[in-house]
């Protein structure tokens, strides 16, 4: 047998990228596996979740999981005293997030902290100064 004969009867055996060769049948199929599952428990115990319920379940983990990767703080953990601390509403009103916004700005953010993109002042003393642009801008 010729060697480029022998390499294409060889090659028909190698899978594309991302599929595989191995296939599970009789005892081992996925198939049998399940209804075996399915005799052992009684059917009362089997209930597959919602498809809504599996996502939100996700949800929950997903974004404390992030905020503590990205940020290496726990958004669950108390910062004063360590306890755990639940989620026990949600604000998704922009209103309502504006309303909150405005009031924390107002009341201290404003007046005690300076910001670099504004030479070091407040927003407060940068507004009284009455300067167009934050240092190191150029005015055209």
């Amino acid at each position: 047998m010729p060697g480029a004969q022998w390499l294409e009867l060889l090659c028909r055996h190698i899978p594309d990228r991302f599929e595989h060769l191995v296939w599970y049948v009789g005892w081992y199929s996925t198939r049998v596996r399940g209804e075996q599952a399915r005799k052992a428990v009684p059917g009362a115990a089997v209930q597959a979740p919602e498809d809504g319920q599996v996502i939100a379940a996700r949800a929950r983990s997903a974004w404390a999981r992030l905020i503590h990767k990205v940020y290496e703080v726990d958004p669950l953990e108390c910062p004063k005293c360590g306890a755990p601390m639940q989620v026990i509403a949600l604000i998704d009103g922009a209103e309502v997030i504006r309303r909150i916004l405005e009031h924390l700005a107002r009341e201290d953010y404003n007046h005690h902290r300076p910001h670099s993109s504004l030479g070091h002042l407040t927003p407060i003393e940068f507004a009284k100064q009455g300067q167009g642009t934050a240092s190191g801008t150029a005015k055209l």
